[in-house]
C-alpha cells in the first residue's frame, strides 16, 4: 500500500544513461527544518544540481540530498519510493512516467514554486482533474543542431550549394547541403557531414523516441488527436529518409554503427 505521497518535478525529454551519483547535504543544514531528497535522471546537470542544493542549505538551513540515477532510473525510482525516507521530489520523463507515478504524488497549484511559473510553464504541468501535479523545469524542442562555424564555412566555398545556413528551409536543399559537405569533408577539414546515428543500446532514446514523435505528432495532427492506438505510419517514410542521411553522411561505417554509444556520438 502506498502510504506517502511526494511532489514530482517534470523533465520533458532525458537521455537515460551514465551512472548513479549522489551528493550529500551541507555542513549548514539544521534537522529541525526538515529536509528534501531529489532522485535526478539527467547527468548533464549533477554539477548545477550539487551547487543549487548547497546554495539553498545555506539560504535556509533546509538539509537537501541529491541521487542522480541515470541508469536504470525506473528501477531505482521505484526502489527509493519504497523506503521509509523516500524522495520528497523527483523528474518525470513523459505523461506515461507521470501516470505511473501519480499516486504517490501530490496536487502542487497552490505552492509558491508553481505560482513562479511562466503561463507556458503552467500549460505543461501534467494535471488530472483540474489538479497540477509537476513543475516543469527542463524543455526540448524539435530541430536539428548544427555546428554555425564549419557550416559557414562551407558556404563561402565557390562549390557551396547555399549562401547561409538560412538557404536551409526545406528537406531539400538540407539533404544537397548534407551531402556536398560530404563530398568536401577532406577541404572543409570534417570526418563527416552530420553525426553518427548510433545504434548501441544507450542511444536508443534519440532513435526510438526523440525521432519518433515527429512523424507521430504530424499523424496525430492530421487526426486532430493526441494518442491512437493504431498508425498509418503516414510519415515514417521521412524518418527513415533522415535516417538514411545520417548514415550515409557520417564518419562511421553501417556495419559498425551497432557498437556506437551515446557518448561516441
Amino acid at each position: 500500500m502506498k502510504t506517502k505521497k511526494m511532489m514530482a518535478i517534470v523533465a520533458a525529454a532525458v537521455m537515460a544513461m551514465g551512472a548513479m551519483a549522489g551528493c550529500g547535504s551541507s555542513s549548514a543544514a539544521d534537522p529541525d527544518k526538515g529536509k528534501v531528497y531529489f532522485v535526478n535522471n539527467k547527468k548533464e546537470i549533477v554539477d548545477q544540481l550539487e551547487d543549487l542544493a548547497d546554495q539553498y542549505t545555506k539560504e535556509t538551513g533546509v538539509q537537501v540530498k541529491v541521487l542522480t540515477a541515470a541508469d536504470g532510473y525506473d528501477n531505482t525510482l521505484a526502489s527509493e519510493l519504497a523506503k521509509t525516507e523516500a524522495p520528497t521530489m523527483w523528474s518525470i520523463t513523459g505523461y506515461p512516467n507521470f501516470i505511473k507515478w501519480k499516486d504517490y504524488m501530490e496536487p502542487v497549484q497552490d505552492s509558491a514554486a508553481f505560482k513562479l511559473l511562466t503561463d507556458e510553464g503552467k500549460a505543461n504541468s501534467y494535471q488530472v482533474d483540474g489538479n497540477h501535479y509537476t513543475l516543469p523545469y527542463a524543455a526540448e524542442w524539435y530541430g536539428i543542431i548544427y555546428n554555425k562555424k564549419i557550416v559557414n564555412d562551407y558556404a563561402s566555398k565557390d562549390y557551396a550549394v547555399i549562401d547561409s545556413a538560412d538557404d536551409i528551409k526545406d528537406w531539400d536543399t538540407f539533404k544537397a547541403v548534407v551531402e556536398d559537405m560530404q563530398a568536401h569533408k577532406d577541404d572543409l577539414g570534417i570526418e563527416g557531414a552530420m553525426a553518427t546515428p548510433g545504434l548501441e543500446s544507450s542511444d536508443l532514446y534519440r532513435f526510438a523516441s526523440h525521432m519518433t514523435r515527429i512523424p507521430l505528432f504530424y499523424e496525430y495532427k492530421d487526426n486532430n488527436t493526441t494518442f491512437m492506438p493504431e498508425i498509418k505510419g503516414t510519415y515514417v517514410d521521412n524518418y527513415k529518409a533522415l535516417f538514411d542521411l545520417e548514415m550515409n553522411n557520417c564518419p562511421t561505417s553501417r556495419t559498425l554503427l551497432t557498437s556506437k554509444t551515446y557518448e561516441d556520438v
